[in-house]
């Protein structure tokens, strides 16, 4: 296979995950220094409580953001805080964590799909049949994780967003959202369409015509070497046009000469 190909994919396959595993645990640490903050002023702001429990109320609140906890410990402060503001704070937290989960499960999703796909390959050397076979199940297994992977990156790649612009402006950019989503649905039904859509079962060569074994034998011998070599049938017909490349199809060809 092409070295740009393989590029291509692992790119295709990886490059979201790995950027999500990169990219939400600096967002959690810089969403969990802004929390700490507020907690902070909020637990040195109370005038009814005594210094000790102040430190006691504060690493109690502290523990519970970086260990998810928030809702269990807050219920027992609810006069230090803005309640509804550190609820959410601590459920982006969480999403966050999913998101991170979620891009590890992406990684093993496609590193399947690569192993699935080269043991595909090695059994489709076997034989025609072993070819033939090993295409049709190849191709459902590959759209089903295919629209594994583009549901997860999907989700990853709203989450980046969403999470990035959160953090940062400490505001929910909802127009932004909606916009992104939207192409997001676009894209996402397009793809499926075309994984889909029949492979059409003719094609057309114009610029090509039919040549006989009494026309061109040592052609015909070398393609007759070629596939005794690979243990499949020898072509009913050889088409030669104008292209420097090849390929044999099953499928009906339309050319200058008829089909």
């Amino acid at each position: 296979m092409n070295f740009k190909i393989w590029i291509r994919s692992l790119a295709v396959l990886f490059a979201v995950p790995l950027v999500t595993i990169a990219l939400i645990p600096w967002l959690q640490s810089h969403s969990d220094a802004k929390i700490l903050n507020f907690l902070e002023k909020s637990v040195h702001g109370a005038r009814d409580i005594t210094e000790q429990e102040r430190q006691k109320a504060f690493q109690e609140l502290k523990l519970a953001v970086t260990q998810g906890l928030c809702n269990e410990t807050a219920v027992h402060y609810p006069g230090l805080l803005g309640r509804s503001w550190f609820d959410n704070a601590c459920r982006d937290r969480g999403f966050m964590e999913l998101a991170v989960q979620l891009a590890y499960a992406m990684i093993v999703l496609g590193v399947l799909h690569i192993l699935l796909a080269l043991a595909f390959a090695v059994a489709a050397k076997r034989s025609r049949g072993a070819l033939i076979g090993a295409f049709k199940a190849g191709w459902t297994v590959s759209i089903v994780l295919a629209l594994l992977i583009l549901l997860g990156q999907t989700f990853l790649i709203t989450a980046d967003l969403f999470f990035t612009t959160s953090t940062l402006t400490s505001r929910y950019q909802l127009h932004l959202m909606l916009f992104f989503l939207l192409g997001t649905a676009t894209a996402l039904y397009l793809i499926v369409r075309a994984l889909f859509t029949p492979v059409p079962f003719e094609t057309g060569e114009a610029a090509c015509e039919p040549v006989s074994e009494d026309q061109a034998p040592r052609l015909w011998a070398a393609v007759r070497r070629a596939a005794s070599k690979l243990g499949t049938e020898v072509p009913d017909q050889i088409l030669l046009g104008v292209s420097e490349n090849f390929f044999v199809t099953e499928a009906a060809v339309h050319h200058s000469a008829g089909k």
